[in-house]
């Protein structure tokens, strides 16, 4: 039955990838001595669909999410949709490339918050509303396939086109592909 067999192919070529994604790596202060962001532990949770093509080159849609977090008041929520491409550059080692657009779901309660400002402290405000931020970033990755275990390394390039906002966020991941093992 052709229903069965496109349905098996389906499951055959899914994943589900948790890991945890950074935000602005070495881009933002972290304290008032200067020290940059480097890494932290964001958990996310994807699922991706493998597609075959022509010279061992593949296709990889993905949708995820980026649990929520909440720092002094404000509750952040991302959400992405990204498509790579993959190609072997060894029997276990895939290099990829591709494009994400990612949403970034801002929230507070509203109120006002003392924060440090070089030397003296100001008062800021949290806004009472949601706001988005909509973007779209270069990605570039490695992915490792092994006979037990799946790891991926991304960064998300964003804003290539000015030399100011440009930021890179990275995620690492294990991935578990939920078809057999011939199947991969």
């Amino acid at each position: 039955m052709p229903m069965i067999s496109y349905g098996s192919e389906i499951s055959n070529n899914l994943s589900i990838s948790l890991g945890s994604w950074m935000e602005n790596y070495n881009n933002s202060q972290m304290n008032r001595e200067g020290e940059m962001k480097k890494l932290e532990f964001n958990p996310y949770i994807s699922v991706s669909y493998h597609k075959s093509l022509k010279n061992e080159f593949s296709f990889v849609p993905e949708i995820g999410y980026v649990f929520q977090r909440e720092n002094e008041g404000i509750k952040k929520n991302i959400f992405y949709l990204r498509s790579d491409f993959t190609h072997p550059i060894s029997q276990s080692f895939f290099a990829r490339l591709g494009t994400s657009f990612i949403t970034t779901m801002i929230s507070s309660n509203g109120g006002e918050k003392e924060l440090q400002n070089g030397d003296s402290t100001e008062i800021y405000y949290l806004p009472n509303e949601t706001s988005y931020a909509y973007n779209q970033t270069l990605d570039i990755g490695l992915e490792y396939k092994g006979d037990d275990l799946n790891m991926r390394f991304t960064t998300y390039l964003f804003s290539l086109d000015d030399p100011q906002r440009q930021s890179i966020n990275i995620s690492l991941s294990l991935d578990f592909y939920l078809g057999k093992k011939e199947n991969r």
